[in-house]
């Protein structure tokens, strides 16, 4: 199975046998959580035989505190908690990220 990093995507099997990725739409608790690459205080797992998701703190979590997970690496939007990109410490390298060449 490939791209089952998000908890919305779900192997099927379609009528012809053959195993495909899904999606699925998450309602209740796990809808509300917000991603973070860098600070994720929940974790979750996917039971497929039982078609469920349990989610679990990965630490003491604060009243007040946003709950976090991650969306995984194919995200729709800007990831504001990634890692900026290293700027090139050489001038010339800096002109070629603007002018390939």
């Amino acid at each position: 199975m490939r791209n089952l990093t998000h908890p919305s995507n779900w192997p099927i099997v379609d009528n012809n046998g053959n195993s495909k990725v899904a999606q699925a739409v998450i309602f209740g608790l796990g809808s509300m959580f917000n991603h973070s690459t860098q600070e994720q205080n929940v974790g979750w797992m996917r039971d497929t035989q039982r078609q469920i998701i349990t989610y679990r703190a990965l630490r003491d979590i604060p009243a007040g505190e946003e709950l976090c997970i991650s969306y995984g690496s194919h995200l729709t939007f800007k990831d504001a908690d990634a890692t900026p990109p290293t700027p090139p410490e050489d001038e010339i390298e800096q002109l070629r990220m603007i002018e390939p060449y």
